[in-house]
């Protein structure tokens, strides 16, 4: 099981949907929005009505071109924030996140990752370095990198993309992964064949940005990703 610091504790039974914990992640009660200012309650928290009171802004997020077309061909690209908005707020939301900056959907299983699930705080994001180091602590969740894992926690880490490809269903790419290592030296310690992923040109999605989902087989009996 993931080791569970204090601040990021699951919730089994989270705070209401119009509560906010004030300077943590940002989750509204509505999906493809970001926090872009916030004022502190005396509680910590802030309710929907005191959102509009305190002059709370919020800028939509809007999902990856192509949306949701592009999962079935397995070629959506997201960024940070665009994925961000994949997390369950009302039952039956779709829940995204990414391992190795490969997107996949985990809308099956709520109990792991949905709002009250025993993880929410991994959906709509990259959660490579929590697999691998089986930490949940806040500075875990929030990163990328991954130069400092130990060759258990590498190894721990290939496991969870086993599981992960075997699973549930990839739908695109995570282009503004910064691991801090390259897909080529993941690919030498685990013998996968991983692809870096596309670019964003000037910010947009271009045709030819095409993905390469079809697998084979790899040096670990894994398919490839």
């Amino acid at each position: 099981k993931l080791r569970v610091g204090s601040s990021q504790s699951p919730r089994r039974n989270g705070p209401p949907r119009i509560l906010m914990k004030v300077g943590g992640p940002c989750r509204w009660p509505c999906r493809h929005w970001r926090c872009i200012g916030w004022r502190m309650a005396p509680s910590g928290l802030l309710t929907a009505a005191a959102l509009g009171l305190l002059g709370v802004a919020c800028a939509a997020a809007p999902p990856p071109a192509g949306w949701p077309e592009c999962a079935e061909q397995a070629t959506c690209l997201f960024t940070t924030e665009s994925l961000s908005g994949f997390v369950e707020v009302e039952k039956g939301d779709t829940v995204l996140l990414s391992v190795v900056s490969y997107v996949f959907n985990v809308s099956q299983v709520p109990h792991y990752y949905g709002r009250v699930g025993s993880y929410p705080s991994l959906a709509g994001t990259d959660c490579s370095r929590v697999l691998g180091t089986m930490s949940m602590e806040e500075e875990d969740v929030r990163s990328h990198n991954l130069l400092d894992l130990t060759e258990d926690q590498w190894e721990e880490l290939f496991n969870w993309v086993d599981k992960f490809q075997e699973k549930y269903q990839l739908v695109g790419r995570l282009v503004d992964w910064r691991p801090g290592i390259t897909m080529e030296d993941i690919n030498s310690r685990s013998g996968f064949s991983l692809k870096a992923a596309p670019t964003l040109p000037d910010g947009g999605v271009g045709p030819e940005l095409e993905l390469e989902p079809e697998v084979g087989s790899g040096s670990r009996g894994a398919d490839e990703l």
